[in-house]
């Protein structure tokens, strides 16, 4: 069967929307529409805010056995970036299938808004992040045997996804013809194979990096490298490698094919190559693309001159001599260039602009010989750029306006960006305290050159994709763009690119990544202009919340310094209830107490919406940190809390669930009565005496009245002499004043008949009064049974008066601490 009529089944898709399709199931928006259906945003499914790609009414009524066949395939993928259909839904005209929904765009939204501008490094990421989720479903025994762009959906996080696994057996049954363009010319569509789907990844890195498609009309293979002139060599020899017609020279497997890609994606050449097509003027068809080939070092200022900032740069056609201009008042640091002037000159010389940087003496400054130069040297010359120009017959002013528009963005570029820049002009403003100034007007400057009528030019948005600026730097200008009302444009055309730094460095430099955080915290922390939920706004577009959860889970395991220390507790106050959640998922691997306890206290204050994740780390996590989170959760007097920390009460240790079931039901609770009974009264000997160390250790001060009882029943002299000894301590720490009364009661309990275990017990009491008491019915009680007595061994006897002395001491320095400051006063 053939691809439908578009005209119809579109009309037919827009009508849908607003529908109800099955009970609750409405469509809210149409996504797109291709020629098996139309795909719908959904809301009212179970699973919430779903995808369902409606099929066309027209096509095959026998196309159920393949859609469930479908489901089934895609589900064996396993892979959690493969997009599974979660269901097939029969309707009154036909099927649809459920899934996901995925936020963000496809590649071919990407393609269509940017052809030819993608840079290769990002045309790279997509296709590996492809070919890893085709190399799975590979392992798997799935082939899919389908892909286009459409298939790959790039989430607002920047991951890919792929979806239509299943998808060709379907389309062979209802007989409609594949992308030729993503298609191997020795394939059949209807045999899926490893080598095909091999082949159209390829096929979609051709297509994202040049923005041609790699077969023309007469399904001819074309090269990368005739339909764009400045792809890096690597990239070239990769996809003709991995779209050769002879399959012994094309890769054998997804892993290895794997490999290859990502060594390309990390060479120089292919990470600073950007097409700067937006950048350029329209009008005259311009397309940039930066050479590190043609890019040399600055070299090192010349010792005798100043350690002043160069002055700003300056760009030079070829065509003219680098001569230095002459020094003229400039109203910013990023200036304009002069008219061009000779633009017919310029237009000789296709297909090529090299734009030079010319560097010019600091101001007020001589070289050591005292004359000024009056051309500079070869060596001062830097060429940055080559600017294909497409050969214009004729300038006239709006041509020579616009020229020297874009030739000044490309000055502000220059001026910008660490790949491209004069470097020396950066590292100077910013090499003493003095230049404080100089660094923060240079970062102004650079700012306005990039911003537009909104706040944020197109030239900004075109550097939110390249991956060559240098982080700090960008953090400088992006702060900087905050500082004005344009929040929002500013945000969206820095924060990708901030963010991928962010990403980029986590693994392997987390200190890189949290000075990057800190730098952009303390920036937007000064202008009082801004709110507090602004900032909180601006870390969030940087530093999604894994990277936060990774970061403090990192550096918190093992924090090496203290500056590394006070920058992660100074980033709290700003990360918001967004990063509530995942910093409670870090909060088990933070083993630096003094981080750990600050984390707690921020997640206290931003509680709201998380105490579930809350209430499920208490239950899984460590004793100690599931009891912190027990308490903070009994200090919030909500349902959600008091749900939470029942979920804590379900923890595997006893400490926990004593501490929990305390804080929720109360002290007098029968499930806390039970729990401890059966850890302190029914467990083995030895079990008890963990518990009980535990419940000292951890302070759980709920346990305190059971074993008030337990040391007051009679069966106490039966147990074993440590446990008594764990049973006093643990009292003394939970609640000393009623281990005094306790104790002193068990000291003056004489037996007739008394044994040796008894004696024991009293000597026991004798010793904790020793430790914690500090009244003086204490001392009395300990010196009445320090002296010798009927009933009284010395075995008692000796341990109060040992005892006796520990508390007069105590007594005496606390008087001597009470009259002081009236001697003092005297």
């Amino acid at each position: 069967m053939g691809r439908p009529e578009h005209g119809e089944p579109d009309a037919r898709a827009r009508g849908r929307v607003g529908s109800e399709i099955a009970p609750g199931l409405r469509l809210d928006r149409l996504l797109g529409v291709g020629d098996l259906g139309a795909v719908y945003a959904a809301d009212g499914h179970p699973r919430g805010k779903i995808a369902v790609k409606v099929f066309h009414p027209d096509l095959s009524t026998h196309i159920k056995r393949e859609l469930l066949r479908s489901l089934e395939q895609a589900a064996q993928v396993g892979h959690p970036r493969a997009v599974a259909p979660l269901e097939v839904l029969e309707l009154a005209d036909g099927y649809a299938i459920a899934t996901r929904l995925i936020g963000g765009e496809s590649a071919a939204a990407l393609h269509a808004r940017r052809r030819g501008r993608i840079p290769p490094s990002e045309a790279l990421r997509i296709s590996c992040d492809a070919l890893e989720l085709i190399g799975t479903a590979h392992a798997h025994g799935v082939r899919h045997g389908a892909l286009s762009l459409s298939h790959l959906l790039l989430d607002d996080a920047g991951s890919t996804h792929l979806l239509g696994f299943g998808e060709a057996r379907l389309r062979a049954e209802l007989g409609l013809v594949p992308e030729r363009s993503f298609t191997a010319p020795w394939h059949d569509p209807r045999t899926p194979n490893e080598g095909a789907d091999l082949w159209a990844i390829a096929a979609l890195l051709f297509v994202l990096s040049s923005g041609v498609f790699p077969r023309d009309n007469a399904g001819k293979q074309r090269s990368l490298a005739s339909v764009t002139k400045h792809a890096p060599d690597a990239l070239i020899q990769l996809t003709e490698r991995a779209m050769s017609t002879q399959p012994e020279r094309r890769f054998r497997d997804a892993g290895t094919m794997l490999a290859a890609f990502r060594q390309v994606a990390h060479t120089r050449e292919v990470q600073y190559a950007h097409p700067l097509g937006s950048a350029l003027a329209a009008e005259s068809g311009s397309h940039a693309w930066f050479d590190p080939a043609r890019v040399t070092q600055p070299p090192p200022m010349d010792p005798g001159w100043s350690s002043t900032p160069p002055a700003s740069p300056h760009l030079t056609p070829p065509s003219r001599p680098a001569s230095l201009p002459p020094e003229t008042p400039r109203s910013r640091l990023v200036p304009t260039l002069p008219p061009v002037e000779d633009a017919p000159a310029i237009s000789e010389k296709p297909p090529a602009l090299q734009v030079d940087v010319v560097g010019s003496a600091p101001r007020g400054t001589t070289p050591p010989s005292g004359v000024a130069p009056a051309q500079a040297g070869p060596e001062r010359r830097r060429p940055v750029l080559l600017a294909e120009q497409d050969p214009l017959a004729s300038y006239d002013g709006a041509d020579r306006d616009a020229l020297s528009a874009e030739r000044d963005r490309l000055v502000a570029l220059s001026a910008f960006d660490s790949a491209l820049s004069l470097e020396e002009a950066w590292k100077a403003a910013r090499s003493s305290p003095a230049s404080t100034e100089r660094f923060q007007d240079l970062v102004a400057g650079v700012t306005r050159a990039l911003a537009g009528d909104d706040g944020v030019s197109d030239l900004a948005l075109e550097l939110a994709a390249l991956r060559a600026p240098d982080p700090e730097r960008l953090v400088h200008v992006t702060a900087s763009s905050l500082e004005g009302p344009a929040l929002g444009p500013t945000l969206e055309a820095f924060g990708p690119a901030l963010r991928e730094h962010v990403q980029s460095t986590l693994e392997h430099e987390p200190h890189t990544t949290l000075r990057l955080l800190r730098l952009l915290h303390d920036r937007v922390r000064a202008p009082k202009s801004m709110l507090a939920a602004e900032r909180g706004r601006v870390l969030e577009a940087v530093a999604v919340p894994g990277v936060v959860r990774a970061l403090y889970a990192r550096l918190g395991a093992h924090v090496s310094d203290a500056h590394a220390l006070e920058s992660l507790t100074s980033l709290l106050p700003a990360l918001g209830p967004t990063f509530a959640a995942e910093l409670a998922v870090a909060l088990p691997q933070i083993s630096d107490m003094s981080l750990q306890a600050q984390v707690l206290h921020h997640l206290e204050a931003e509680l709201s919406g998380h105490e579930a994740s809350l209430g499920e780390l208490a239950k899984t996590s460590d004793a100690r940190l599931g009891i912190e989170i027990a308490r903070i959760l009994s200090r919030i007097d909500t349902l959600a809390a008091r749900d939470a920390l029942a979920m804590a009460a379900e923890s595997h240790h006893a400490v926990v669930r004593i501490e929990a079931l305390g804080l929720g039901e109360g002290a007098s609770s029968e499930r806390l009565r039970r729990e401890l009974k059966a850890r302190l009264e029914e467990a083995s000997g030895t079990a008890r005496i963990q518990t009980l160390r535990a419940l000292a250790d951890h302070e759980v001060r709920v346990a305190a009245p059971f074993l008030a009882l337990r040391l007051r029943a009679s069966s106490l002299d039966s147990l074993p002499f440590e446990e008594r000894r764990s049973l006093f301590h643990a009292l003394s720490v939970l609640a000393p004043a009623r281990a005094e009364s306790v104790a002193i009661e068990l000291l003056g309990h004489k037996k007739l008949l008394s044994t040796g275990a008894h004696e024991e017990t009293r000597a026991l009491a004798a010793s904790t009064l020793g430790e914690i008491a500090s009244s003086q019915e204490a001392l009395d009680a300990l010196a009445h049974h320090a002296e010798r007595h009927f009933g009284t061994s010395d075995r008692v006897r000796h341990a109060a008066l040992a005892a006796a002395e520990a508390v007069r001491a105590r007594l005496a320095s606390s008087a001597r601490e009470t009259h002081a400051p009236e001697r003092r006063r005297r």
